[in-house]
């Protein structure tokens, strides 16, 4: 696992020290958990093959032991983490409040889902790793 790759997307004041998704997502604020859960099906289902784990007190998902795609429940927003190359091919679609690598949701319930399942297809099929 490329830790520096990781550290770029921790956010010390929100790690989690949940031992697995289904922990964490028991922990999170009420008011953000469906969003939460729905993010982690989408990522099950369009992600075949990827590995679910915990790093750096977020839910990653990961393929060959590197990360793709991560989602956290930040102090203020929801931080969805994507490939950069998916982020710059996407830009146009995604909130005013994204970086480089991550889509931040301030509001749970305006979650593209539709856009969410085409980025993870995409980043399914390309092979690209997180930013």
């Amino acid at each position: 696992m490329d830790r520096a790759f990781l550290q770029g997307w921790y956010h010390p004041g929100m790690q989690s020290n949940a031992p697995d998704v289904s922990t964490y997502l028991e922990q999170v604020p009420a008011e953000r958990r469906d969003a939460l859960n729905q993010l982690r099906r989408l990522c099950l289902e369009l992600l075949p093959g990827l590995e679910e784990s915990m790093e750096y007190g977020m839910p990653v998902y990961k393929r060959d032991g590197l990360a793709v795609v991560a989602f956290a429940s930040q102090v203020q927003y929801i931080a969805f983490y994507i490939p950069t190359e998916l982020a710059s091919q996407y830009r146009h679609e995604l909130p005013k409040d994204t970086g480089k690598c991550c889509i931040r949701y301030r509001n749970a319930k305006k979650i593209d889902f539709d856009l969410v399942k085409r980025i993870l297809a995409s980043a399914a099929k390309s092979g690209a790793i997180g930013c």
